[in-house]
């Protein structure tokens, strides 16, 4: 994959003002990136407001965080992106997302099991917690980067949560998902309505069922 910066930067504004509009982000939270080719990704810049973006906005590196193009300081969480890409990759897009629900539930010990209904399990899979560590920091990466290998959506404790996919569709899909299930578990909590969560026999059963039927499509 050898993607040119304009196209990218195009596909990464729009992403931008798509999460607004989702109620993904607020001020300036959340951050992006996406993979240029095998050896550098592009990410927004600190302070970045991601309903806001442009051009100037974004920072080409290596996957050692050296920077190769941009005017502006990388995000405060490069580090942890390029962690992901130099474990993943399979990884084309990276999100960093405080959404409302999410980084409530993730200031709390509540598990968040996506076994309750068929597009959590689909899209989710698994969801993992990461303990707290600063922004920024090399410990938050390295914990990132040895979850991120088993599991794709990571709640990190009292910070938000970070999804890695394919594409940026795919991120965001996987962050609405994730935001939508913890909305459910906070007014299950509120309204103490019992969840009848999925064994974990049935999920496998149902995700072989959900090839199937994709190999017949």
């Amino acid at each position: 994959m050898n993607l040119s910066s304009e196209a990218v930067i195009n596909d990464l504004t729009q992403f931008g003002k798509r999460t607004r509009k989702k109620g993904l982000i607020w001020a300036n939270s959340g951050n992006v990136s996406h993979r240029m080719n095998e050896n550098s990704f592009i990410i927004t810049g600190a302070g970045s407001s991601l309903e806001d973006l442009n051009s100037e906005d974004f920072v080409i590196l290596d996957l050692d965080n050296n920077i190769l193009d941009g005017e502006r300081e990388p995000s405060i969480e490069t580090k942890m992106h390029s962690a992901i890409y130099n474990v993943k990759p399979d990884t084309a897009s990276v999100f960093h997302s405080q959404a409302f629900f999410t980084t409530l539930l993730s200031c709390t010990d509540l598990e968040v099991n996506p076994n309750l209904f068929p597009e959590s399990m689909a899209y989710l899979d698994c969801v993992f917690r990461v303990a707290y560590h600063h922004p920024g920091s090399l410990e938050l990466a390295t914990e990132v980067s040895d979850k991120i290998s088993q599991c794709s959506t990571l709640i990190l404790n009292n910070h938000g949560a970070i999804c890695a996919g394919t594409t940026l569709s795919d991120v965001l899909l996987k962050t609405e998902t994730l935001e939508m299930l913890c909305k459910m578990i906070v007014f299950s909590n509120v309204t103490e309505i019992k969840f009848n969560f999925l064994p974990q026999d049935l999920k496998e059963d149902f995700l072989k069922h959900l090839k199937r039927i994709k190999d017949t499509m």
